[in-house]
């Protein structure tokens, strides 16, 4: 059973966050993640989060994942 509203996908990104950031060794690269992060990623989870007519695979984590790691390269 799920609860609505609930995306685990969403979660995971969440929890993965932090530990990411703790990675980045230098300060400006990391607050560029966490602003990335914060302002467009997790609001386009939220956004797929919330509209129930989008299929899963649009909903993909992973890919929000791997949009992070580039801006700090």
């Amino acid at each position: 059973m799920e609860v609505a509203g609930f995306d685990k996908r969403l979660v995971f990104f969440e929890r993965w966050l932090p530990g990411h950031l703790a990675s980045i060794g230098n300060r400006h690269h990391r607050r560029m993640v966490n602003e990335f992060a914060t302002w467009k990623v997790q609001p386009w989870l939220r956004t797929r989060t919330a509209d129930t007519r989008q299929p899963p695979q649009h909903r993909d984590p992973d890919h929000a994942g791997h949009r992070v790691p580039g801006v700090a390269q």
